[in-house]
């Protein structure tokens, strides 16, 4: 029988070329997608979670494909890694071989496909065109599209646009004309995501063979372009509510957008000089509290009364919004930071501390993006609860740490109990705070 750790370490190396931190996003789509679907009264949590399978499936065969494609072409072993570009170092590291990670990615494809010819029998041939280009994403995108200039277009239909539209569609075969602007900012936000991952692999790209809009538009006039899109998001969002598309709570979507004070002020100022981790951690933040915050101000509107300005019920719902999004935005920060926070915990004793993390954070990022959009929040409060308790009393023991961390570790100690109480008050207070009833839960 293999022990944990001879599991564990078969395991990683699938994890890391699926990237799977990055793996947030198509759940940021769906909820966006489903969200749309409730507010026109067609939600479906069967249709939602299968298309939830489907589009993360999908999204581990890009990332696997891309990574055996980077290596065989030399990219990945001229790039510098970056927690959010330069590839995960897998292959080249020799944890995994190339046919390994097309196999993984093939698994992906099939698991897709399942999904997709079943919702093809039970919703019908509409369907197909959103089939047949996101076909064209997922298995041309690395060989075809990233080599002549419309990586970025294809990444921001397959990984953005399309998903919605699919979800959409899936819940009641039909879709309404609320899709439409929540698509475009889930295309501006995926869009941006693989332009500005693409400025710091300039070179090696170059050398692989590929011509993306960095290549193309020289870096200049691509982040100025990047730029350009960041605005696209806001004000599809904003038109939609102008024209009665969307209530005005999905202009909660458009918040987000003041993260991006640091990647834009350098697209417009110094885009020849390298571009900081910490744009790139903020523009992902973006891209998914975009998604989530759209899905969420979409997801309170159905039930908000005339007076919802004032209303205490709403106030209630927007509270709710702000913790889950506070939790999720707190957790992908050790994501994003892995190797840090691996480092620090190895000093308390953890063993397999990476694996640690995210077989901690996975969960977390599920039980928060479940209390931004009000879905399940009695079980998801109950995990952040027990998180934080085993968190704060391992990592933040005060009370045995040299004095020199004394002070910093009761400081994070008892900020973790003020989420502890949060999180408990969640949990009582479940039934009023949830938005979206499911059986399961």
């Amino acid at each position: 029988m293999q022990t944990f750790s001879q599991t564990a370490t078969r395991v990683a190396p699938y994890a890391a070329v699926a990237r799977a931190p990055f793996l947030l996003l198509p759940v940021a789509l769906v909820a966006a997608g489903a969200a749309v679907g409730l507010t026109v009264g067609a939600f479906d949590p069967v249709a939602t979670l299968l298309a939830l399978v489907g589009l993360v499936a999908l999204h581990v065969a890009v990332n696997a494909l891309n990574e055996a494609s980077d290596f065989e072409t030399g990219i990945d072993l001229a790039t510098e890694p970056t927690p959010f570009s330069g590839g995960s170092k897998t292959l080249p590291a020799d944890e995994l071989t190339p046919t390994a990670a097309r196999r993984l990615g093939y698994a992906g494809v099939a698991v897709g496909a399942v999904v997709g010819a079943y919702f093809l029998v039970t919703v019908g041939w509409v369907l197909v065109p959103v089939y047949a280009v996101g076909a064209v994403t997922v298995l041309a995108y690395t060989t075809v599209l990233t080599r002549y200039g419309v990586g970025e277009l294809g990444a921001g239909l397959g990984l953005g646009a399309l998903p919605v539209v699919g979800t959409v569609l899936v819940q009641g075969g039909s879709v309404p004309p609320a899709t439409w602007p929540v698509a475009v900012a889930a295309f501006a936000a995926t869009f941006n995501l693989l332009l500005l991952n693409e400025f710091p692999d300039e070179l090696a790209d170059r050398a692989g063979g590929r011509r993306n809009l960095v290549h193309r538009l020289g870096r200049r006039r691509a982040g100025q372009l990047y730029v350009a899109v960041v605005l696209l998001a806001p004000v599809a969002l904003a038109l939609g509510v102008a024209v009665g598309q969307l209530p005005a709570l999905a202009l909660l979507g458009a918040v987000p957008v003041v993260v991006l004070a640091r990647p834009v002020s350098w697209a417009l100022t110094m885009p020849s000089t390298a571009v900081s981790t910490d744009a790139l951690r903020e523009n992902v933040i973006w891209v998914l509290a975009t998604n989530l915050l759209v899905a969420a101000g979409l997801v309170v509107a159905v039930d908000a009364p005339a007076g919802v300005l004032v209303d205490p019920a709403l106030a209630t719902q927007v509270a709710r919004v702000v913790v889950g999004l506070g939790f999720l935005v707190l957790t992908l920060n050790n994501v994003f930071n892995l190797d840090d926070v691996a480092a620090l915990i190895t000093d308390k004793g953890v063993a397999f501390p990476r694996l640690v993390i995210l077989g901690a954070s996975v969960p977390m990022l599920a039980a928060s993006a479940g209390v931004l959009v009000g879905v399940c929040i009695q079980p998801a409060a109950a995990y952040i609860a027990v998180f934080l308790i085993g968190s704060t009393v391992v990592f933040h023991n005060f009370w045995s740490v040299p004095a020199g961390e004394a002070d910093n570790e009761a400081f994070h100690f008892f900020k973790n109990l003020v989420l502890l109480g949060v999180a408990l008050l969640l949990y009582a207070f479940a039934a009023p705070l949830t938005a979206v009833p499911v059986g399961v839960c």
